[in-house]
């Protein structure tokens, strides 16, 4: 990063504070400076526990955020590291994780690899009495590790990050500030968050732009529908889905977080979608006390259309990662195929697969080594000790013992039982 480069994003940065530009505007041309894919700043109360405040940058996907808000800061491998770390401290998941850990993970195999994430620089932007402020700068597994000049011109950037971020805190627009809305108002794509009831509580511009065209989604008094009798239908169905009426609906193998379903236009054309429950104890808090849903469509409104590169991410980086989350699901199905997962989400084939190439990879592989490390996780698992390899082969999705010996080695430079051998 040149030195021109750099004062630009500190310029771009008290900007944001003023309210000049959007918070996520700046923090995508701070993502674009260092190559990376996501970046996100949080904020959170030390003593509730709830997030006070979120900003991330705008090619970030809507349901990472939600993954991470709803389940996977439980498991952040991270966060212990750096609450000990005093503000302005940058460090490299790669030095803090080593990749044959990393592999195994929760957080990294069913939470980073869904969404095209690998490495990051962070760390403790500031700490008082009443917030701890994080900050997170993610890359794919193709962009590489972040190397030791990158870790410290983020450092550097981090007193700016800090001022930043305290002065908008005390202008109006950062008192103002719902910690939910603010993260759909940051969204690309129409994004509405509803009532149990189908009550509209926040639209963004672009669902407020859809609303208005009355071809996708409608308002009436107030409430959500659709102009199409079976997209409304289907938008009933995954609502009700989601069991917000009922509350706090326990952990149960019945229970559902999302759906995705399909909209549709005038034309009849197909609209992929999805709902999320947005239940107050599973969300830390960002949408309030009340049971929310969140609406995401799957398109971009005129106002967004055709414009900058990232905003084709908008629709393919969240859609690819529903898509993975799905299969991930169904990866012990040896009946698993491309057609039935493009069925799921309303494409065809050949759009799941350009998707796949988009992240220089393809279906079968993703399966291919999902499987994979799946058996490897079971192979290396003391509780699994009694099962025989070829249990846990059929458990992994595979139904021929000899490719998966061959697929085995040829993945992890080892044999299936050479690699229970390594526990122990």
């Amino acid at each position: 990063m040149t030195s021109e480069q750099y004062e630009g994003l500190v310029h771009n940065l008290y900007q944001s504070a003023t309210g000049t530009r959007p918070w996520h505007e700046v923090l995508q041309v701070l993502v674009d400076q260092f190559k990376g894919r996501f970046c996100q700043l949080v904020a959170v109360d030390r003593r509730t526990g709830r997030m006070a405040l979120t900003l991330h940058s705008s090619g970030s996907p809507m349901e990472g955020v939600l993954d991470y808000l709803c389940e996977y800061h439980r498991l952040d491998p991270h966060l212990a590291h750096v609450a000990v770390q005093p503000p302005g401290t940058v460090f490299n998941s790669d030095d803090l994780i080593p990749a044959r850990e990393a592999q195994g993970h929760p957080y990294y195999r069913n939470f980073w690899s869904v969404h095209g994430v690998r490495y990051m620089s962070g760390g403790k932007v500031a700490e008082d009495e009443d917030f701890v402020v994080f900050f997170g700068l993610l890359r794919s597994p193709a962009q590489g590790r972040f190397d030791a000049a990158a870790d410290a011109s983020l450092a550097s950037l981090f007193v700016h990050i800090k001022k930043a971020f305290a002065e908008y805190r005390r202008s109006a627009n950062g008192r103002r500030a719902s910690t939910g809305q603010l993260m759909i108002e940051q969204a690309e794509r129409p994004i509405l968050l509803l009532g149990p009831d189908r009550f509209v509580v926040h639209a963004n511009a672009a669902a407020q732009q859809l609303l208005s065209e009355a071809e996708v989604i409608v308002a009436r008094s107030g409430y959500v529908g659709c102009p199409s009798a079976q997209a409304e239908e289907a938008l009933l169905r995954a609502l009700h889905g989601l069991k917000l009426a009922e509350g706090e609906y326990p952990q149960t193998p019945e229970r559902v977080d999302r759906q995705s379903f399909a909209l549709q236009d005038l034309q009849g054309r197909p609209i992929p979608a999805c709902t999320w429950a947005l239940r107050p104890s599973e969300t830390m808090g960002a949408f309030g006390d009340t049971p929310r849903a969140m609406l995401i469509a799957d398109v971009l409104v005129p106002m967004a259309r055709g414009i900058q590169p990232h905003q084709h991410d908008a629709i393919d980086v969240p859609r690819l990662a529903l898509i993975r989350r799905d299969i991930l699901a169904r990866i012990d199905r040896p009946e698993l195929s491309l057609e039935q997962i493009a069925r799921q989400h309303h494409l065809t084939p050949r759009q799941v697969q350009r998707l796949f190439a988009r992240e220089d990879t393809c279906f079968s592989d993703f399966v291919r080594q999902a499987r994979l490390q799946r058996a490897r996780d079971m192979l290396s698992d003391p509780a699994q000790r009694h099962r025989r390899v070829l249990e846990i082969a059929l458990d992994s999705g595979f139904d021929d013992f000899s490719a998966f010996s061959r697929a085995f080695r040829r993945h992890f430079g080892m044999t299936p039982s050479e690699a229970r051998g390594l526990t122990g």
